[in-house]
């Protein structure tokens, strides 16, 4: 049973969710290549206004973040669970509350439900990094006090699909990859399914349907 709730544990943190440096932001087309130990140079030949200039524009939200727009509400979740391939689904259900913060940077989730039988709540931050191009996600809950290494991602505006991949290590599953799709199939509808592997090979062990209240 330790061992279950350990991995539903991981499986939620991970699910009710998203040789040179590049900097680059989508709204203002800006690209900065550092090539390794030449970033200090690069700072110092720049004056003080030619700094605050990038750091404002790599600070802003812009194109990346604009997805948030479309999740941002109250949602019910209905959450379908394996915990190994071919295992009976466990289901459970809750409300998901989508806000952004910090002008429009992050996406908040906060998550009151049960999960295996017992009250589930939990947390998380959606972010786009323009500096590195990719989205961002963190998760943590009550099934769990680890903070767990962040997803990361891309998002396709023609199918409207978020990929994010996380790689973790934990002391009683060892090496875990997990790959997270979500699907925005409505302003009032948007599905995420987490994929794991097992000797098998990749199955996929979570499907969460949100519908806007």
């Amino acid at each position: 049973m330790r061992k279950s709730i350990a991995l539903v544990s991981i499986i939620s943190l991970c699910a009710l969710t998203f040789g040179c440096e590049t900097m680059h932001s989508h709204e203002h087309d800006i690209e900065v290549h550092v090539e390794e130990g030449e970033g200090e140079n690069l700072w110092a030949e720049m004056s003080e206004e030619e700094m605050m200039e990038m750091m404002m524009k790599l600070a802003a939200p812009g194109e990346g973040h604009e997805i948030f727009a479309s999740l941002v509400g109250t949602w019910n979740v209905e959450m379908s669970m394996l915990m190994e391939p071919g295992a009976e689904p466990s289901v459970s259900e809750g409300t998901m509350v989508n806000t952004t913060i910090l002008g429009g940077r992050f996406l908040q989730n906060s998550f009151e439900g049960t999960s295996m039988g017992m009250d589930f709540g939990g947390f998380g931050l959606l972010g786009f990094n323009n500096s590195t191009g990719e989205y961002e996600g963190l998760w943590v809950d009550t099934f769990g006090t680890m903070m767990p290494p962040l997803s990361h991602g891309s998002y396709d505006s023609e199918t409207g699909v978020l990929t994010m991949h996380r790689k973790m290590n934990d002391p009683n599953f060892g090496t875990m990859e997990m790959r997270e799709v979500i699907t925005i199939e409505s302003n009032d509808r948007h599905t995420m399914e987490m994929f794991m592997q097992a000797p098998e090979g990749e199955y996929r062990n979570l499907h969460i349907v949100y519908t806007r209240q």
